[in-house]
Parts: structure tokens; C-alpha cells; sequence
């Protein structure tokens, strides 16, 4: 009985493996991208210390003679 009853509804299951793949792979990569992006860490330290170093880039390159458009 259990046979039959595999080989009846193992057809369908051979047909739609690759789709089920597929969708529980896009799934699993979906849940993972949304996971990074809720828990990012926010540098703020990092963030103020990179303004400051692109301040100094600046200065020193007007203190070379290259003039920066601001905009």
C-alpha cells in the first residue's frame, strides 16, 4: 500500500523538486539578507572620525594648490 501510494504521488513530488528547491533556497537567502540588514551596526564613532579625516585631505591638498569645488 505504501508503495503504491509512493510511486502515485512520487511523480508529482519529481516534477515540482526543482521548485521547491528553488523557492526554499530563495527563502533562506531572503530571511539572511533581511537579517543583516536589521541588525547593522551603526558606526558612529567611525563616521565622525572618516569626516574628520576627509577635513584634513582637504586642507592639505589646498595647502598643495589644488583647488576643491564645494557643493
Amino acid at each position: 500500500m505504501l508503495i503504491y501510494f509512493l510511486s502515485q504521488n512520487g511523480n508529482k513530488l519529481f516534477f515540482f523538486f526543482p521548485l521547491i528547491v528553488l523557492f526554499i533556497c530563495s527563502l533562506y537567502a531572503a530571511i539572511i539578507i533581511l537579517y543583516r540588514v536589521f541588525t547593522f551596526n551603526n558606526c558612529e564613532h567611525a563616521a565622525i572620525e572618516l569626516q574628520e579625516q576627509i577635513e584634513e585631505a582637504k586642507k592639505d591638498l589646498q595647502n598643495k594648490g589644488i583647488v576643491l569645488k564645494s557643493k
